[in-house]
């Protein structure tokens, strides 16, 4: 019986070292600081998933990529989604660094019309188009939804990035 007790022990120091070993040597994460003060930054604003795990109520895409996730205590960002936007405010971290980054939104302006009229005369249709859908196959083509059941095609040079797997959207991605 005498023996036990230290062998119990040395299996005991053996895995505490290995811990040690395992986790205390990893390189630690380095995460690049955000610039400080008012920043001015443009894109295409869109709706974020609900999360209870980060902060940011929309997406800010530039050139198809999401960028920052934005937020705003005291202006309605709603009416914008869906539109290139001029954003001034400030970055913070978010609850993990390792997600994007959220701009606090202190202003915000639309850049473009937000709808284009197109008629279709021989059908008797006119038809309201967003701008991000009424673009050329430009840079401005980022971000425009495609795919779903309907099978909206990117333009010419561009992908469609499935963001929402149930239904098949996405949005066009340069390639």
């Amino acid at each position: 019986m005498p023996s036990m007790p230290i062998k119990r022990s040395s299996t005991s120091w053996f895995c505490i070292l290995t811990g040690i070993l395992l986790f205390g040597c990893s390189a630690p994460i380095e995460h690049i600081p955000l610039p400080q003060g008012i920043q001015e930054v443009s894109g295409y604003l869109a709706p974020a998933e609900l999360s209870l795990v980060r902060r940011g109520t929309h997406l800010l895409l530039k050139e198809g990529r999401e960028r920052y996730l934005v937020e705003s205590k005291h202006i309605a960002l709603r009416p914008f989604e869906g539109k290139e936007v001029m954003v001034r405010g400030l970055l913070e971290s978010n609850v993990d660094p390792t997600f994007l980054p959220v701009l606090v939104v202190q202003e915000i302006e639309e850049k473009s019309d937000p709808w284009k009229k197109v008629s279709i005369e021989p059908l008797g249709l006119t038809l309201d188009i967003p701008p991000i859908m009424s673009q050329s196959s430009s840079s401005k083509n980022y971000g425009a939804p495609c795919g779903g059941t309907a099978g909206i095609l990117c333009p010419l040079g561009f992908y469609c990035e499935i963001t929402d797997f149930k239904e098949g959207i996405g949005r066009c991605v340069k390639l």
